[in-house]
């Protein structure tokens, strides 16, 4: 399984809040997450409690839509 580390603020009009990214990794029974300063750890889903998640085609929306506000003009 590869690591996605994203970091939202730099689609965002290059400026933008920092997160952890994490991939659900059902095999190993939880969460592979990577966060902004590529620091990589596995959560358990028993912990995992507060958590959102969206399909991949949904967070692709999310990215569209900032970039499409972010056009300089």
């Amino acid at each position: 399984m590869t690591l996605l580390a994203l970091s939202v603020g730099s689609s965002a009009c290059g400026h933008g809040p920092q997160v952890t990214v994490c991939l659900v990794d059902v095999q190993s029974g939880g969460m592979q997450c990577s966060d902004p300063d590529n620091n990589v750890e596995f959560i358990p889903f028993a912990q995992a409690d507060g958590f959102i998640s969206m399909r991949q085609n949904d967070f692709q929306k999310i990215l569209d839509y900032m970039a499409n506000k972010c056009i300089k003009r």
